[in-house]
This record gives C-alpha cells, structure tokens and sequence, in this order.
C-alpha cells in the first residue's frame, strides 16, 4: 500500500510539473494535507466545468478534513445533481452527515453507495455497521460487522463494530474472541475521518442507555479528592495559598524573611505553636520538595541552586500523625545565584504529524479503542484485573477517549488502590539504623549493571525509580532489576518538570511507566518520585487518583556537585541519620564514584539497605492474573 501511494504521488507530482489539470493538482494538495489549498483549486476547476460532478466531490472532501461538514455538504449535494452516480459524493455525502452527527441520514448514504461496483465494498460495509452499532440497532450491526469481516479479514473498523454489539448484547466471550485475533490493517492511502467510538461516545445509544456519562460516573468518587476529566485536562496551578509567612495556626516561616534576596545553600527556620500536633514539616521552593524536618527548632538547609533565578514561593507544610496537612505558610523571596548548575531536564517534544494520505471518504478506525473494549468485556466477564491492563494500556495513549477515564478510576477503586487522601513517604519510622538508597533516572545501558553488582558485593537491596522511555528502551534491565531482588518505582514517562502540566498529562505519564514496567517485568508499580521533586497540587492529585505513593527523600547527592568523592561520601555519612531515605542517580552525576565508598561504610557501621517497602509500611500491589510477560494478544504490537 505505502509504495502504491508513493507511486501516486510520483504520478501526480510529475504530471503536475507538466502542466497537468487541477484535479490532479487539487488530489495531490489533499495527500499533502494542503485542504485550504485543494478546496481553491476544485472550486476554480468546477467553475470551468460546470458538468464536473469529481471536481464538486473533491472540493467537499476537502471543506470536510478542513472542518466545515456544512459547507461540504452542499459540495457533496452539487455533484450528486450533476451525477448520482458518483461514489465518492455518496461517501461523502455520509461522512459529512456523520460529522453532523445525522446518524441514520449517514446510515442510508452509504448503503445507496453499497449498490455501486466498488473495490471499497468491505470498508462502506463496515462504516454501515458502526452507524447501526451508534445508533443502537445491534443486531444488524452484527450481520453487517460479520458480512464485512468475510469479505476483508483485516478491516478493523469491522472488528471493532462486531466487539462492540457484542458487548452491546451481554456476551462478552465473542467480543473477546474478535478483539484478540491479529490487528487488521488500519493505514490505507485514502485520507478519511477517524470513527468514535460505536458504543461509548457520548453520542452512541449504548453511552445514553448505559448512564455512561463521566461526570455522572465519577461522582462516585468525588470523596476520595477525584475530579471529572474535563477539569483536570485543564493546566492546574499549585492549590493557592493566601496566608502569608504564618498561616492562622500560628505556623510561621522566620528565616528568611518575605522579600528576601537569597542565593546558594540557606537556613529556612519554620516555628510552630506547641500545641499544634506535627509530626514533620517539608519545604518546598518552587513547588518542588526541596527538605524535610521532624525535629524542633525546624531549621531545614535548602539549596536553591536547583531552581531557576526569579521571584519564587517558599512553602512550608507541617503534617499531622493521620499524615494530612495540619498547617501552611508561605511568602515570596528572590532567588539570585547568577551561574548555577540545574538538573537536566528533559524535553520530550514529540509532534506526531498525521496526513491522511487518502481519498476515499471512508470511516477509519482508531486502533486503542480494541484497549478499551477489550477492558469492558473482560470487565463484563469478571476478569477485572485484566479489564484494568486494558484501561491503563488505552489511557497510556490516548487519556481522551470518552468515558475511559472513568473506567480506569472506577477500575482503581474496585480493586482497593484508591486512598481518601494522597499517600506521601518522607521518612523511614522507627529508630533503628536503617537506609533506604534508591536510585532515580534509570535503567542506564552502562551504569545500572554497574550499581547492581556493587549491591550484590555489599548485600544491599535498593529501590529504582525508573524513567519509562528508559525502561521501554532497554526491558531486558528492567527485569534484572526484578529478577535480583530489588524494587521498582515510577519516575514518569518523560522526566519532564510534572508541575508544568495539566493534572490529566501527569495521570498519563504515571500510567504509562506502569505499563511499560509490568510490560518488561509483570510488576505493577505503586511507588512514585516527581522529577527533580517538582510536586505542587496536580501531580499531588495524579498521584493520587492513579493510586501512587510519593516517596521524598532525606538525603539527596545532587547536593554536592563538584565536590570529591571522599568528601561527599564523609558529608552524606554525617546526615544519614538512623532512618534516612537517600536520592541517588542512574546518571553521570558524584552516584558512580560515590557508591563504592558509600556502600561499604554502611555496612561497616551495621546499616540495613534495604527496599523503600521493606522498611515502610507500603505494600506492594499485584495483577496476579495478569501474564507476567509482553502484552495481551488485544495490545497494539
């Protein structure tokens, strides 16, 4: 298909150059997404032809992918008067009635074009039976499904048509069958219109009879801090706070003072009523978690090195012994550090340009719905650990499918992952000497067999906190990880700065690391540190609604760029404490040099290394019945 299209472009390409008519010109305009373009040009080769029913039909198409199904409409009507028997204008015809969500109208446009010799016969089939599907009527969706699957084993809208009136009418088991067979083919060289859903867009009979509504759906957990999808897609500034350097329980940030110009490494001195129960205070500088005390006087060193120069928020929460927010205080300083070495950050832009190199009007189907009506039937069937596979493999791709959202959440809750309030660990209890190292950024090709062994050497077990483009570049250390008894946790998809997105995109990169971990390993991780602790109210909120748990830290490596290895690993010894949990990297950073002298004076000085879980109170979740290895048969491969 793809070297038939790029002959056809060859063809018009060099007819063009030859002077060749404006229908050739306005076909090539629409394969090159050009649409403003393409409508100019066959309207201007209608005016000179007023008998050219195609040139009528060409410009509706592209007044159609430019948007306005109006305006096409009428395009699509004119070459129909000129020549009813003109396929395309009947295509388009429907497509444009779709659009306008005409549904039977739509229906009964591509049944007459159904009645003419066309190679496209199996397609327009399909198109009718995801318009009877919409419309509710299942059972000829069925036949029309099946009819079309006969004539063209790889015609996905057809299968999905067929899952769908299946899950419709209650019987899950054969829409299980029909969306684990092998994905049908799905990019053709024919621009068209990507179909909803046939069952769960809001304007399907199935979403109205089923009270799919979302808002409605996730009113039920409007408790338990969770918000409807249309809310959180929204950018959400940090939840705002108004109450100055002392908020009315009398917490109060003393150093520095509001206004302050500050620079480099800095005392924060946070004082406290005496009868106001807390069992720790964190800072945060920026909205990013930047120290944590449990010890009064709260005097907390803060590097502000790690944030950009400007006007800046610091925040002080002081947390009470059921681990919610007791009291707040906040007040504005301004950094000023002039040259300052900042953690990377990565920028994951990734524009996906979607031509439709296509010009046949045709429904097309989007390949992640099989994700989300997989999840509904295996759902339906009882089996709700996979239903909650399939959810969070659609919502990992595409968080905007209707009402998926509110199936992954629902699925969340019933399977006990949902808490009432975020869960945050900002330090190991008890008083024993015990370390938690975990290692952010991973897996790295050269370095992480390098900690692993190293690990061994000194009977430690560790906590790695996985980036998920690294873990779906390199499984095979992924599962070393695993396999030599360490933990996992999430470190987002992109390692971008989470505050900077809406609540909805945080959810997305959360979900979609988890895949990719239980993908490379069948683990299903729960543990979670924002990048470069960057955490504000949204990524609080992702966290929670996803069912994470955010691990802080006590001690951080990236406190001492620059300085020797002896010394850092002297100074880190000195703040450990008892009870720490200590940042380091999978990175280029003072971790590789470090370690081999970290490692060693913990055991000497009789430390426990070992797991973020294994020394907290946090209990790992499983997908028991979910295969531990590569993805289900219904995945996109």
């Amino acid at each position: 298909m793809a070297a038939c299209l790029l002959g056809t472009l060859w063809v018009m390409s060099a007819c063009s150059a030859s002077g060749a008519s404006a229908l050739i010109e306005g076909g090539r305009l629409i394969t090159a997404g050009k649409y403003a373009d393409a409508e100019i040009v066959f309207r201007k080769a209608g005016e000179e032809d007023a008998l050219c029913a195609v040139a009528r039909a060409g410009r509706g198409a592209a007044l159609l992918f430019n948007g306005d199904a109006e305006a096409a409409q009428d395009a699509f009507a004119e070459a129909l008067a000129l020549d009813p028997n003109c396929v395309s204008a009947l295509l388009g015809k429907g497509a444009a009635q779709y659009c306008q969500r005409r549904i039977q109208d739509a229906m009964a446009s591509y049944r007459q074009a159904l009645a003419h010799d066309t190679p496209y016969r199996p397609q327009i089939r399909a198109c009718v039976a995801q318009l009877a599907c919409t419309a509710g009527f299942y059972r000829a969706a069925e036949m029309e499904s099946q009819s079309a699957l006969a004539a063209d084993g790889d015609c996905e809208l057809a299968c999905q048509v067929l899952a769908a009136t299946c899950i419709a009418q209650q019987r899950p088991a054969p829409a299980l069958k029909a969306l684990t067979q092998r994905l049908g083919g799905t990019a053709t060289a024919y621009p068209g219109l990507t179909a909803q859903s046939p069952i769960f867009a809001p304007a399907t009979a199935y979403y109205a009879d089923c009270g799919l509504d979302e808002n409605v759906r996730l009113a039920a957990l409007a408790q338990l801090g969770v918000q409807p999808t249309t809310r959180v897609a929204q950018y959400i500034q940090s939840a705002p706070v108004e109450l100055g350097a002392e908020d009315q329980h009398g917490l109060q940030i003393q150093w520095p003072g509001a206004g302050a110009r500050v620079s480099g490494a800095i005392e924060v001195s946070v004082a406290a009523p005496a009868d106001l129960q807390i069992e720790y205070i964190a800072l945060l500088l920026d909205n990013r978690f930047v120290g944590v005390s449990n010890t009064k006087p709260y005097r907390v060193y803060v590097d502000t090195r790690l944030c950009d120069e400007g006007l800046k928020e610091l925040r002080c929460e002081a947390y009470g012994p059921d681990g919610g927010i007791v009291a707040q205080a906040s007040l504005l300083i301004t950094v000023i550090n002039g040259s300052r070495t900042l953690m990377a950050q990565e920028l994951a832009a990734r524009a996906e340009l979607d031509l439709f190199l296509q010009q046949c009007l045709l429904l097309r189907a989007d390949p992640l719905l099989r994700s989300q009506l997989c999840g509904r039937a295996l759902q339906m069937a009882g089996r709700m650990q996979e239903a909650l596979d399939a959810y969070e493999y659609g919502f990992s791709y595409n968080p905007q499918l209707p009402g998926l959202r509110a199936d992954l959440l629902l699925a969340y809750h019933q399977l006990g992952l949902l808490k009432d309030r975020p869960q945050e660990i900002h330090r190991l209890s008890g008083s024993a000497k015990r370390v938690a190292l975990t290692f952010d950024d991973g897996p790295h090709p050269v370095l992480t067999p390098v900690i692993l062994d190293l690990l061994d050497r000194y009977n430690a077990r560790a906590t790695f906190m996985l980036v998920g483009k690294q873990a779906e570049t390199y499984p095979e250390l992924v599962r070393m990880i695993a396999q030599r008894g360490h933990e996992l946790g999430n470190h987002s998809y992109s390692h971008r700065n989470l505050t900077r997105l809406s609540q909805l995109e945080a959810e997305r990169e959360l979900v979609m690391t988890r895949q990719v971990i239980r993908r490379a390993c069948g683990k299903f991780v729960t543990l979670f540190r924002p990048p470069g602790g960057h955490y504000n109210y949204s990524v609080r909120q992702a966290a929670q609604v996803t069912g994470s748990v955010t691990v802080f830290w006590n001690e951080n490596i990236g406190g001492y760029t620059g300085r020797p290895p002896d010394d850092i690993c002297r100074l880190m010894l000195s703040k450990i404490g008892q009870s720490s949990i200590v940042l380091l990297h999978n990175g280029y950073d003072e971790t590789p040099d470090v370690l081999p002298l970290l490692l060693p004076e913990l055991q000497r000085r009789g430390y426990r290394m070992d797991t973020v879980s294994a020394l907290t109170s946090h209990q790992p979740f499983s997908l028991s019945s979910v295969a531990a290895m590569g993805p289900p048969g219904w995945q996109l491969h």
